[in-house]
């Protein structure tokens, strides 16, 4: 990814639902966009959006950290913002 003029990368280590969701939603805000909207961008049904973001542990997040934390793994996330 080329950075242009006054971007920056920035990203965080994702250790558990709650970091997750934090990640997601400040992504989605400095975006500009509403859970609406980046439902409708993303195809992702915007009550599935709204679980994530408030960092609610489902059986499959739980599964991932779980096998991460066994491989010595982490997830990153990674974005670019002006």
């Amino acid at each position: 990814m080329t950075l242009q003029s006054g971007e920056r990368r920035r990203s965080a280590a994702i250790r558990n639902a709650r970091a997750l969701g934090a990640v997601l939603s400040s992504v989605r805000l400095e975006a500009g966009l509403t859970q609406e909207a980046a439902a409708a961008k993303s195809t992702v049904p915007r009550p599935y959006l709204a679980t994530l973001e408030t960092g609610k542990d489902t059986m499959a997040l739980t599964r991932l950290f779980h096998l991460l934390e066994a491989y010595g793994a982490e997830l990153r996330i990674e974005w670019t913002r002006p």
